[in-house]
């Protein structure tokens, strides 16, 4: 994780599949909030593997960020890999849920 420091605007990893929806909020905001930049979410093989209730929350807290209301349109680049795995809706469906 630390190696991502210098290219990324910050890190997670989830301990538990139960995390993964928070964790991504959390990533989309900080992503998109101040200067845009990349965030990493580096989730291991046995947390890939696990199974948990994908509930988005609606609020999140992130400690050192002030959560503003504003927030400007979001953008999500993504071509190669949605377009391999043909999962254009299933990326829809997730980008909705976490606002």
């Amino acid at each position: 994780m630390g190696i991502a420091s210098p290219v990324t605007k910050y890190a997670f990893q989830p301990l538990n599949p139960k995390q993964i929806p928070e964790m991504v909020k959390k990533a989309f905001y900080i992503a998109g909030s101040g200067r845009p930049g990349p965030v990493l979410i580096d989730i291991p093989k046995d947390i890939q593997t696990g199974e948990a209730e994908m509930e988005f929350p609606e609020a999140i807290r992130i400690r050192g960020y002030a959560l503003s209301r504003r927030r400007s349109k979001e953008r999500v680049y993504s071509t190669r890999p949605i377009h391999w795995l043909s999962a254009r809706s299933e990326c829809t469906d997730i980008l909705r849920q976490t606002g």
